[in-house]
């Protein structure tokens, strides 16, 4: 490893400077990919992850300031998984806060069942959750049309209604 490469000032890399410094953080590129993709259902494809990293590493290389006095694989390292991270909010439906509100009523389910050593009946959800019942509509209104719901909605402090806490459709 040439540690001179990591200070080089983009204007001076050659073609195959820059192809080599791609090639040298590939195995950077696997790392943070399989990080992420540990965490993540199965239906998402490690090589699409691994897809959207190479191309933040060949964002970092293109945009790299030997100036701001960091080493090329910290910046690459966070080029990468910005790049893996923009590329999944790409793809998924729902927004961060109907997520947040799915792993909010998955956490009230499970911490139900285990108190009530069963399954919990949508009434007990929704004392877990502290809110009320739902209303008629609540959830097509917050959730959309097409949404088949929880049938609990929340009651927030400050709003007009009940709020549906949204889990993911399907």
């Amino acid at each position: 490893m040439a540690a001179a490469a990591y200070y080089y000032p983009v204007e001076l890399i050659s073609a195959e400077e820059r192809e080599r410094l791609i090639i040298e953080h590939l195995p950077q590129v696997r790392l943070v990919s399989r990080k992420i993709h540990e965490r993540l259902p199965e239906t998402i494809a490690l090589d699409d992850l691994l897809s959207a990293g190479v191309i933040g590493l060949i964002n970092a290389i293109d945009n790299f300031d030997p100036g701001q006095n960091v080493k090329l694989k910290t910046y690459a390292e966070f080029r990468i998984r910005g790049a893996i991270l923009d590329s999944l909010r790409d793809v998924d439906w729902a927004p961060r806060m109907k997520r947040k509100q799915a792993r909010e009523m998955q956490a009230a389910v499970s911490r139900a069942e285990q108190k009530l050593r069963r399954s919990p009946e949508e009434a007990e959800i929704a004392a877990e959750l502290g809110i009320g019942r739902r209303i008629p509509g609540a959830a097509e209104r917050h959730c959309g049309a097409g949404y088949r719901g929880t049938g609990i909605s929340a009651r927030r402090p400050g709003t007009a209604g009940p709020v549906e806490v949204c889990g993911d459709a399907g």
